[in-house]
C-alpha cells in the first residue's frame, strides 16, 4: 500500500470514528430525555457557567432554541463558549456558504470545536430557510 493510500485510510478512519461518536452521543441524549418522561433539565431554563471567562448566562428553554440560520451575533454570544469573534465567524460562514442544513454543520466554522458543539447542541437548531 502506498503512503497516500495509508494517509487517506487514516483520515477516513478518524473521520468515521468522530461521526460515530457524534451519533452515539445523540442517541444517548435522546434515550436520556425519553427516560425522563420527555422533559430535559433545560425545560424551564437554567443557569450555565461559561468555562472561558467564568460568566454566568441563562440557558434558553428547549422550546425556544436559537435558530443559527437567522440569529444575530448578539444572540449567539449568549450561548456558552461563544464570544464576539466566534459569533462573527458563524455569521460570516453563513453569509458565504448559505444557511446551515443541520446543527452539526456549525462545526465547519473555524473555531467551533466538537467539544463546544456538545455544550450548545441542545440550545440550537437549524430550521430550513424559506
Amino acid at each position: 500500500m502506498s503512503f497516500n493510500a495509508l494517509a487517506w485510510r487514516f483520515v477516513w478512519d478518524r473521520a468515521s470514528r468522530r461521526f460515530a461518536k457524534m451519533l452515539l452521543g445523540a442517541a444517548l441524549a435522546t434515550a436520556t430525555v425519553a427516560s425522563c418522561g420527555g422533559r430535559s433539565s433545560f425545560d424551564s431554563g437554567s443557569v450555565v457557567k461559561s468555562e472561558r471567562n467564568n460568566e454566568t448566562r441563562l440557558a434558553a428553554p428547549s422550546q425556544t432554541q436559537l435558530d443559527i440560520n437567522i440569529a444575530a451575533a448578539a444572540q449567539m454570544e449568549q450561548l456558552p463558549g461563544v464570544g464576539p469573534s466566534l459569533a462573527n465567524e458563524i455569521i460570516e460562514h453563513r453569509r458565504r456558504h448559505g444557511p446551515f442544513r443541520r446543527v452539526e454543520h456549525i462545526m465547519m466554522v473555524r473555531g467551533f470545536s466538537e467539544r463546544k458543539f456538545k455544550e450548545v447542541q441542545h440550545l440550537i437548531e437549524a430550521r430550513p430557510a424559506n
